[in-house]
């Protein structure tokens, strides 16, 4: 905060980028926390090595995103290994199933 500003005084620059009929709608507006309209998830990346005197690796990064589309349930229950006649390699690791072929 700089010296002098209230929070009441950011918050109104902070608004006067937008529209003021687009920020009087939003005064009235009524949010659904149950049943959200858009989905936001904020990411960042450990901070691994700056307790132990070791050099970062990776500058620490957040990442912001939306999400888009959700994937169908039935898809998944396709998939399931329950559901599955027959397991095979599919139930495997990828190096034992290399190992089962190579028998053959």
């Amino acid at each position: 905060m700089r010296c002098g500003q209230t929070p009441a005084s950011i918050t109104a620059s902070i608004l006067s980028f937008f529209p003021s009929e687009r920020y009087e709608r939003a005064q009235h507006a009524s949010v659904n926390l149950k049943r959200p309209d858009h989905k936001f998830f904020l990411a960042d990346n450990d901070d691994y090595g700056s307790e132990n005197g070791l050099p970062f690796i990776v500058h620490r990064r957040i990442f912001f995103s939306q999400e888009i589309r959700t994937a169908d349930s039935k898809i998944w229950q396709t998939y399931q290994l329950k559901s599955c006649k027959y397991l095979g390699p599919k139930a495997m690791d990828a190096e034992m199933a290399v190992l089962i072929s190579n028998e053959a």
